[in-house]
């Protein structure tokens, strides 16, 4: 419209992020102008003057260009305080000579991006979400992931016995000790040693043992046991949904070292859960019990999956807050990666938490089978 009041109609309805005086490039000419520019969450709109969005006012300014955001916007830093935007094959040229206001303007070009990338993912995360939790509760699917999980004693064995393994004696001892809890049956006791101070008093009476069982169970009591189970359950529910940037990460384990018998019996409980990064939260929404367990004096062992408990209330509501957030965390990873563009949308650092973040750091792995 030549006096726009349908557009000013439009930029009211919609969330104005920004304004200002900027140069702007005509599409067919070339030429540079000064244009006041209104940027919405779902448009952008150049006018020949300043613009007052009360509808009550008089409007006599010319609209000389708006781009209507039907798909996610793209910034793109062209050269020396121009940027450019693009929404599907049209372009409008805009420059900026001072560097403060510039990076403002592709800030709030950027958020908008985002946002749209945002709303546009959201409902296909939603199904992809319903589809996961819906795997999550199936019977039937416990009972495969049970089945799947095949880890012989000799495997366990041959981990933490093969020349050139990683001797976890003193990882237990240092790292897992002090944030996990442990229960000590000795051999000439029925009595569980539950104290910190108890336990390593016990390791440093019988570290001198001659029974090579002894050490090999200290090696075995950290979480490098549950090994075979982390990744299996990565694997399960991560592969079927790769969008969905799904995790696996320990909540909480206990080890019960038994040397009357030279046993270790494991207990882990495990969340499955969203990938959060760059201020964005995880969230859990599924808590899975697992147990290991392995006797060195009947050369057997065995591992196990309770069936998962949901976190979260599946409503049409919660749902909807998920999948947002997984959308926004979809954003995220794109910035990481700098997008079709080639731009990068942020560049703080973020970590994704796959596993606990000590095992992470220290390199811990264990006897495991990925197929």
């Amino acid at each position: 419209g030549v006096h726009g009041g349908p557009n000013r109609t439009f930029c009211h309805m919609s969330v104005v992020v920004k304004e200002g005086f900027l140069q702007k490039r005509s599409e067919h000419l070339r030429l540079w102008k000064t244009r006041w520019v209104v940027l919405t969450t779902s448009s952008i709109v150049c006018f020949t003057d300043k613009i007052s969005l009360d509808l009550e006012k008089p409007f006599h300014t010319e609209v000389t260009a708006a781009l209507i955001f039907s798909s996610i916007p793209h910034v793109d830093n062209s050269s020396e305080g121009e940027f450019i935007i693009t929404v599907g094959t049209r372009q409008l040229h805009f420059s900026e000579p001072n560097h403060v206001l510039r990076d403002e303007w592709i800030q709030a070009l950027r958020q908008v991006h985002l946002k749209a990338h945002t709303i546009q993912k959201t409902p296909a995360f939603q199904n992809k979400l319903i589809d996961l939790l819906k795997l999550i509760s199936s019977q039937e699917d416990c009972i495969r992931l049970n089945e799947g999980l095949i880890l012989s004693y000799d495997d366990i064995l041959s981990y933490y016995t093969t020349p050139g393994s990683p001797s976890l004696e003193m990882f237990t001892l240092s790292k897992e000790l002090g944030r996990m809890s442990y229960a000590i049956i000795p051999s000439e006791s029925t009595n569980q040693l539950t104290d910190t101070e108890e336990i390593r008093a016990f390791y440093e009476k019988n570290k001198r043992n001659d029974d090579p069982n002894c050490q090999l169970m200290w090696r075995m009591a950290n979480q490098s046991l549950f090994s075979n189970i982390v990744s299996s359950l990565q694997y399960h529910y991560s592969a079927p949904f790769p969008s969905l940037s799904i995790g696996v990460r320990n909540s909480r384990t206990k080890f019960l070292l038994n040397f009357g018998d030279m046993s270790v019996h494991a207990f882990s409980i495990f969340e499955v859960v969203t990938l959060g990064c760059n201020g964005i939260s995880s969230i859990a929404l599924a808590q899975i019990e697992t147990e290991v367990f392995v006797s060195l004096s009947k050369f057997q062992s065995w591992q196990s999956v309770t069936f998962p408990k949901l976190l979260v209330t599946p409503t049409s509501r919660v749902l909807h807050s998920i999948a947002r957030a997984l959308a926004e965390q979809d954003v995220v990873s794109l910035a990481y990666k700098g997008d079709s563009t080639g731009h990068v949308i942020q560049e703080d650092g973020g970590d994704w938490v796959v596993f606990d973040g000590e095992d992470v750091k220290t390199g811990v792995t264990g006897p495991h089978r990925v197929t």
